[in-house]
């Protein structure tokens, strides 16, 4: 709660400004069910160029929506690293990212198979794209295509094949 706290009396003394970076790394479970959401959310909203939210310590995903919807629709986003964080649907509508060059996705987990390519075919700019796939992120097959990709990293679980279930990745770019 005293992070929360900290968190919302800075964004409200602060609320004219626009917050360059933003980074919430998480190591419990306490964290997900205590405004998190709302924070990215806000942030967003507040014109962030770098987003980074997630946890190198744990091994799942902690809930499944912790990245807001407003996500998708972000004009100044640059830079978008997530790791162990479920990722909900994008809106009906698409996604636009016009600004968005790098993007880090690590352990993600997501109800739409298509999560990853809907993401890139909505950012015309995108240039870095790395991608470190659990063996149940719920996309079988990573459909990569841009126009203007400069780097592209893939990693895998240990195993190619974890119960009976097969990676694949497709790449279309320059």
């Amino acid at each position: 709660a005293a992070i929360q706290n900290f968190i919302a009396t800075f964004l409200q003394i602060n609320r004219g400004s626009r917050l360059q970076k933003f980074k919430i790394t998480y190591n419990g479970r306490d964290v997900c069910h205590h405004g998190s959401s709302e924070f990215i959310a806000g942030v967003i909203n507040r014109g962030v160029q770098q987003l980074d939210v997630g946890s190198s310590t744990l091994k799942r995903p902690l809930t499944n929506d912790l990245v807001p919807v407003n996500i998708y629709k972000s004009n100044t986003l640059v830079s978008l690293k997530l790791a162990n964080v479920g990722m909900q649907n994008p809106p009906e509508f698409g996604v636009s990212l016009p600004c968005l060059k790098t993007v880090h996705l690590e352990d993600i987990t997501t109800k739409d198979p298509l999560i990853v390519e809907k993401l890139i075919s909505g950012c015309p700019v995108l240039e870095d794209l790395t991608v470190f796939r659990a063996f149940d992120d719920n996309v079988p097959v990573l459909r990569v295509r841009s126009l203007s990709l400069k780097r592209f990293c893939v990693k895998f679980s240990r195993a190619r094949t974890i119960h009976g279930k097969e990676y694949a990745v497709e790449v279309d770019a320059p």
